[in-house]
């Protein structure tokens, strides 16, 4: 909760979770409608429940309740900023904003090709043996995975086959892979 909540002010400041050496793969370009869809609909909401509501006590818990909704779907978008997937000298980070991260060695990727996908549904998502980090019911990006990695979704450990991801420029992501994939030790 805290990590969702420092988003909005790391944003503030051009911050982005992204050590040096990483090269960040974003993906919330794809949340931007729906976040200001949400967003307009609060403010909408706040006035009409501001005009409407004739007792004060209610209007003001009304109030409290939609100006927290309202945060909180601004926070989500800042976290989805802030917090990219990343590709780093040993491993691919992957990120669901604030809400926590998983790794997969560099060593354990046998190959990655720009594969868009459509889904049923959208998040964390597991397919049989493909895991989809889905947004707006699409990826672009799959990971084959060469070794089995342990994947956490929804209290259960997985071991896919492939990872997809959503992300903003699938061309740069290709080229952020290609650089890490030929720079990392063959055993």
């Amino acid at each position: 909760m805290r990590r969702l909540l420092a988003a909005p002010v790391l944003l503030l400041r051009g911050r982005r979770a992204v050590e040096p050496g990483e090269t960040p793969l974003p993906y919330a370009s794809a949340l931007g409608l729906l976040t200001a869809v949400l967003l307009g609909g609060a403010l909408v909401a706040v006035v009409v429940v501001a005009v409407v509501v004739p007792w004060p006590w209610l209007r003001t818990t009304l109030l409290v309740i939609g100006a927290a909704a309202a945060l909180s779907v601004l926070a989500s978008w800042c976290a989805a900023v802030v917090y990219p997937h990343v590709v780093g000298a040993e491993q691919l980070r992957l990120r669901q904003g604030a809400f926590g991260w998983q790794d997969v060695p560099l060593d354990a990727i046998a190959r990655v090709s720009r594969t868009p996908r459509v889904w049923r549904r959208s998040g964390l998502v597991s397919d049989g043996e493909d895991v989809g980090y889905v947004l707006n019911g699409r990826t672009e990006i799959e990971v084959a995975l060469g070794q089995a990695v342990p994947l956490r979704l929804r209290g259960r450990t997985l071991h896919p086959a492939t990872v997809h991801l959503a992300v903003d420029q699938p061309a740069a992501a290709m080229q952020a892979f290609g650089a890490a994939l030929r720079g990392r030790t063959e055993p």
